[in-house]
């Protein structure tokens, strides 16, 4: 395979083209005010008497993958003269037509490009009066790669934020956890009006931004700054983004959105009253802007009435949190755009209570095995961070530094009773556990391109340096007994001072990218790592001092009393040193081709030189492992055609991952901390790959249609073995296996049923095959047994809708059916069902009300139990009314108004069954009143 790239790469640096008589003149037209690109202005390039040599159009795109990147940049080829003045003459309409003389001095012979100077217009004040037209809103359209959604296409619920309009969003899909993606392909960055805004963090923007303030939205694969800097119409540095245009209204002056509420919940479930309280605001300009937000709730739920979303009564959040989160974005952009700077401030403070009551069933070869769980916890988390980024933009250089800090400060206790059985009592188990400490992280990075004069080559290099220190105490005061007897078997008052934990990284790149021609690029990247990582925690048996007596749990003795009950065997001193070498080649192809279509292919193959290890101390184990593994890879590897018109995409790629053992699994160590969960080491473990394949097809048309294939396979995995001994205590130990892979065939539909494009219709479905291999054992001399479990699941969504501008209602249906079976002895195999189908729907009422309500049919079956195969109808609904010409909101909303939902949930897998009783809060009703303010700059 070397081989092949090698003989491969010789013969693409053999393709070499250039000019001899012609240079191209590139540059690009700005208003003079703004600095706005001026895409569409005429240009041309005249010689000293004005006769016209050359006329081109300032309109250039940037390929990104899927989507071009328009810009004021223009290409135009003159004859290679010396000592000679040409005027630049730009005209176009609502401008004054500028004129720039340019003087060209000698120029070498291999010279083949010459960048001009910034092309300034003013604007024209004489302009017509402005011509009102109506249209039909559309939803979506397409400029060229960019998928450009119309906010105000949307009916949504009053009072409604970001994340409601881009749950609506045709081809758009939000996963629970917040992630974003638009047509099968994960969105990695949200912008606002092109620019980061508490980029940390999507969930910010997408719970504060309101939804009334936002224009458009526009998904594409942006180029980074880097690729803009070097003007590459083609690059692979881009990220797939989804850009929140706000309205003329709200893009210069200052925006405030306001939000009170408070409620009323059924507290059979939940001991709360809820309330929410929101603040946010803005001011831009054309080149800065500030935003803040400021929000405190109890609610610890993300539904919203009216909306279609993911939401189902098997990941209803539990527990309840009390939170006050805030934060600061700033963004400032010089006019001549040589510099820039960003930066974002987030606060976080919280408090989580949460009870749990879980009955469970583990599936084992001898007969099943009981457990009931009783938790109670209580977590306090305070949290800062700040992240900034500054650019500097040079003639040749591009220099960005990153700064960053984060600290977190945390306050944990717990309470756990365990009891497992068969068809006796094995054991029981109930401990106090408390936690408190700190962690802090700082670092700084450096990222620096370099342009080669004359050509389009370039060099980068950088580095990075970063420091992690935690400090944590923990205490853990528990007892054990075995089987029937009220006897302790075991007991202890443990104290864990883990001091000190700290972690320095240090790294450095340098890269070289050659452009062999229009369609052929090449480059060669050397990094090097450095990792050292220091980590001492000691144990103290309080229960072992002389003269114990049971303190306030929590608190310590002298020290030089606890330090006498050293827990030696349980107690460790780590050091852990590595070294990492990385070369990376990398060859890419991409352009148009005879027929119009274009095609990129790209390889990247990183070879990672390793040298690791460890110093480890533990009771009577004083050992050193060093490893220096070599792993070979790809990643970003794939080929990608795209039709004339863009509408037709095909796409493959591969990626090959590998990954190293943690050190700390292959020491021979018997750590007995928690008695019920034993770790032991394994110094046999191996490297892991994985290999991704990936293939897709989409068609852009009246009806939108796409498949997508996915395999994925691990070689020599790391899963942890489980031991299960008589008396109900589990052994953990890291092993490789072989035989864990998925694939998956995912396809979607989407079309409109009329031509007023009131109706449309969407259909999703998907396949995955899971073939999951671990290790299972219950006889420490028969040693351990495959266990291989394999899933099929199989997905259908549909859903139909009608919209009129006044009436938003849609009828949504689910259906996932899953097959699990083994061929363990004892293993019952299992065909599950889950489905659910109701309406939504957003209804504009006279007086300037509105009403938001959905009703939701959740069915279970296959689950082996009428308690697990349930029907839950669930109802929300919203009733709003607006006054103040829409500046005051009042909303009355209510959760679970049937009254269907339960604090008790049931999950099934291969390995058991489990039911679990939450504190949660499914059913309440909440008013709120919104009030946004918007102020506009004088005009001068």
């Amino acid at each position: 395979m070397i081989r092949s790239v090698v003989f491969f790469t010789i013969f693409l640096l053999m393709h070499v083209t250039c000019a001899q008589d012609l240079i191209n003149l590139e540059g690009k037209v700005y208003d003079f005010k703004t600095r706005k690109d001026l895409i569409g202005a005429n240009v041309q390039i005249m010689d000293a008497d004005s006769n016209v040599i050359a006329t081109t159009v300032a309109s250039s795109y940037i390929q990104n993958g899927d989507v071009k990147t328009y810009n004021s940049r223009f290409w135009v080829s003159v004859p290679k003269n010396d000592d000679v003045t040409y005027i630049i003459k730009a005209s176009m309409v609502g401008y004054k037509t500028s004129y720039t003389d340019v003087a060209f001095a000698k120029m070498s012979k291999k010279q083949l490009r010459k960048e001009l100077p910034p092309i300034l217009m003013k604007e024209d004040n004489k302009i017509l009066n402005d011509v009102q037209v109506s249209a039909t809103k559309i939803k979506f359209y397409y400029k060229g790669d960019t998928v450009i959604y119309n906010a105000d296409a949307f009916l949504l619920s009053e009072g409604s934020m970001l994340d409601a309009l881009v749950r609506q969003l045709p081809g758009v899909e939000m996963k629970p956890n917040g992630d974003i993606y638009h047509e099968g392909k994960l969105v990695k960055n949200l912008l606002l009006n092109g620019k980061n805004f508490f980029n940390s963090n999507k969930n910010i923007m997408l719970d504060n931004l309101p939804t009334y303030m936002v224009k458009s939205i526009k998904v594409y694969d942006k180029l980074s700054d880097k690729a803009e800097f070097l003007k590459a119409k083609e690059s692979e540095d881009k990220s797939y983004v989804m850009d929140i245009c706000l309205k003329k209204d709200y893009s210069i002056g200052y925006i405030t959105n306001s939000e009170v509420g408070a409620g009323d919940a059924d507290n059979t479930s939940s001991k709360l009253s809820p309330y929410i309280g929101r603040l946010f605001g803005m001011r831009f300009t054309d080149h800065s802007g500030i935003g803040l937000y400021i929000n405190a709730n109890n609610i610890n739920d993300d539904r919203r009435p009216g909306q279609t979303d993911s939401w189902s009564p098997s990941n209803m959040v539990e527990g309840n949190r009390k939170e006050l989160l805030s934060g600061l974005d700033y963004n400032v952009d010089a006019r001549n755009k040589k510099w820039k700077l960003h930066g974002e401030t987030n606060f976080s403070q919280s408090i989580y209570d949460n009870e749990r009551n879980s009955y469970q069933v583990n599936f084992l070869k001898s007969g099943d095995l009981y457990e009931r769980i009783q938790n109670t916890d209580r977590l306090k988390n305070f949290s800062l961070n700040t992240e900034h980024d500054f650019t500097l933009t040079f003639k040749t250089i591009m220099l960005t530094l990153y700064p960053k800090l984060d600290y977190h400060k945390y306050d944990n206790s717990s309470h756990t009773f365990q009891r497992a059985y068969a068809d006796t009592t094995i054991n029981k188990y109930q401990s106090n556990y408390l936690k408190h400490g700190y962690e802090w992280n700082a670092g700084v990075q450096l990222k620096s391109t370099l342009k080669i004069a004359d050509s389009y080559n370039y060099v980068d290099f950088g580095g990075e340096f970063s420091y992690r220190e935690k400090k944590y105490d923990e205490f853990n005061r528990y007892s054990l007994q075995f089987g029937n007897t009220e006897t302790l078997v075991n007991h202890a008052d443990q104290y864990i001072k883990n001091k000190p934990n700290n972690n320095t990284f240090i790294n450095a790149f340098v890269s070289y990218h050659h452009r062999i021609n229009s369609k052929w690029s090449a480059s060669l990247e050397y990094s090097i790592a450095h990792t050292d990582r220091k980590e001492d925690s000691y144990m103290y048996l309080l229960d072992k001092m002389q003269n114990y007596e049971t303190n306030e749990f929590g608190t310590l003795p002298s020290i030089m009393d606890y330090e006498k009950s050293i827990d030696t065997r349980n107690s460790f001193i780590q050091q852990t040193c590595e070294t990492s070498h990385c070369v990376v080649p990398y060859i890419r192809y991409g352009g148009k081709q005879n027929n119009g279509s274009s095609l990129v292919c790209q390889v990247f193959f990183p070879v990672s030189m390793r040298s690791q290890r460890l110093e480890y101390l533990r009771g009577e184990i004083d050992t050193t492992i060093t490893r220096h593994p070599l792993l070979l890879g790809t990643y970003g590897t794939y080929a990608e055609w795209r039709s004339k018109d863009n509408n037709t995409q095909m796409y493959m790629g591969y990626q090959l991952v590998g990954k190293t053992p943690d050190l700390l699994n292959m020491v021979n160590m018997h750590d007995d901390r928690d008695p019920l969960n034993i770790k032991e080491g394994n110094p046999n473990l191996k490297c892991s790959y994985e290999h991704k394949y990936s293939l897709s097809f989409r068609k852009r048309s009246k009806v939108m249609y796409g498949i997508q294939g996915r395999y994925n396979y691990i070689s020599n995995a790391i899963a942890m073995g489980l031991l299960y001994s008589e008396n109900g205590i589990r052994t953990h130990k890291a092993y490789n296996v072989n035989g864990n892979w998925n694939a998956s065939l995912k396809g979607y539909i989407q079309m409109y049923l009329d031509k007023l494009k009131r109706f449309s219709f969407t259909s999703q479905e998907s396949f995955e095959h899971i073939q999951n291999v671990d290790l299972l054992s219950q006889n420490v001399l028969a040693g351990m047994t495959e266990n291989k479990v394999l899933s099929e699941n199989l997905s259908e969504q549909i859903n139909f809708k009608y919209e009129n501008g006044k009436i938003n209602i849609a009828f949504e249906s689910k259906l996932c059916y899953r097959n699990i079976h083994s061929s363990r002895a004892g293993f019952t195999e299992m065909n599950i069902f889950d489905y659910d189908y109701g309406l939504n729907g957003v209804f504009a009422m006279p007086w300037q009300m509105q009403f938001a309500t959905d009703i939701t049919m959740y069915s279970r079956r296959g689950y082996g139990s009428s308690e697990l195969n349930t029907d839950n109808l669930v109802w929300n609904l919203r009733i709003s009314k607006s006054v103040m010409k829409g500046r005051l909101v009042f909303m009355l909303d209510g959760f679970d108004v049937l009254g269907n939902l339960s604090n008790i949930t049931f999950s099934l897998n291969g390995q058991g069954r489990m039911e679990t009783r939450r504190n949660v809060l499914p059913r309440y009703t909440m008013l709120h009143v919104q009030y946004k303010l918007n102020k506009k700059p004088h005009k001068k």
